[in-house]
């Protein structure tokens, strides 16, 4: 995300607090983040899992005219649920979403211009 925003913005991060795997994302974010001073986390949205609360979420920053620059998804199904908020209000494009894993909504948002990319979790054997 910070490369995306070249190294300046404003950022909202999309997890589930206090599920382990996920602190442990955003403790990486933010010691990755410290190489790139100019990109904020300006708030962590809890979307308990469900594409759904990541849409409300997200759409209720934009109608109360947050200012963010970009949005980094942090659990697999967030990603699709920010993806169809900012198509709805016609923001596609406008504000990069990284989202988490490949599920199949997060890799159609990706061909449709939605979500600029994905990370894909790696599994250690």
């Amino acid at each position: 995300m910070a490369e995306i925003l070249r190294g300046k913005g404003q950022i909202v991060l999309v997890t589930i607090p206090g599920q382990l795997n996920l602190d442990e994302r955003v403790r990486g974010v933010n010691d990755a983040l410290k190489k790139y001073p100019g990109v904020k986390v300006i708030q962590t949205l809890d979307d308990n899992g469900d594409p759904r609360v990541a849409n409300d979420s997200i759409s209720a920053l934009v109608k109360g005219k947050a200012s963010f620059d970009g949005v980094l998804c942090l659990e697999a199904s967030g990603g699709s649920g920010v993806a169809e908020a900012l198509h709805r209000l016609d923001m596609q494009g406008k504000i990069p979403i990284v989202a988490f894993d490949k599920d199949p909504a997060t890799l159609d948002w990706i061909e449709r211009g939605v979500i600029t990319a994905t990370i894909r979790k790696s599994r250690m054997s």
